[in-house]
């Protein structure tokens, strides 16, 4: 998950963010997918380039590994890819709970922006509850004892 945040960058497409596979640039290990440890149920929302105010671009991967890495089956986004023509990112939806849509299609992903809950359709109009951040501090890490102190009559 990378999602939330605002970088200062310049070039071309709002900045960029890249998805690579390593498997293909390895000696004796072959370039079929899966791979060996595949990227997969990866998500990327909201990262905006702070100097364009405008959601950052990604350039998705090279030709070496076009087999390797597909969006809606190996990560979600916002993002467009210009790569490979650009891809319109009109399946990731993010805002308030209550402005959910009722209907989905396959691979439709939703952030709820009040509950910081993420979904994806899993078939037609089902949305399907994937993650949730944990809080923070994490619930099971407890404060430090209170030292110095002092009982007064």
């Amino acid at each position: 998950m990378i999602y939330n945040n605002k970088y200062a960058l310049g070039g071309g497409c709002n900045g960029l963010m890249k998805i690579r596979e390593e498997d293909c640039y390895q000696s004796g290990i072959d370039c079929i997918y899966p791979g060996q440890d595949p990227i997969t149920n990866s998500y990327l929302w909201n990262n905006i380039n702070s100097n364009e105010n405008k959601i950052v671009c990604m350039l998705e991967y090279d030709d070496e590994t076009a087999n390797m890495i597909e969006e809606d089956r190996d990560y979600w986004t916002d993002m467009d890819d210009w790569t490979l023509g650009g891809e319109n990112p009109g399946n990731f939806f993010y805002d308030v709970a209550s402005n959910r849509p009722g209907t989905c299609s396959d691979n439709d992903s939703y952030w709820e922006t009040d509950t910081k809950k993420l979904y994806r359709c899993e078939g037609p109009n089902n949305w399907v509850f994937i993650y949730k951040p944990y809080t923070y501090p994490h619930p099971l890490i407890k404060p430090a004892n209170p030292r110095n102190l002092k009982i007064t009559y």
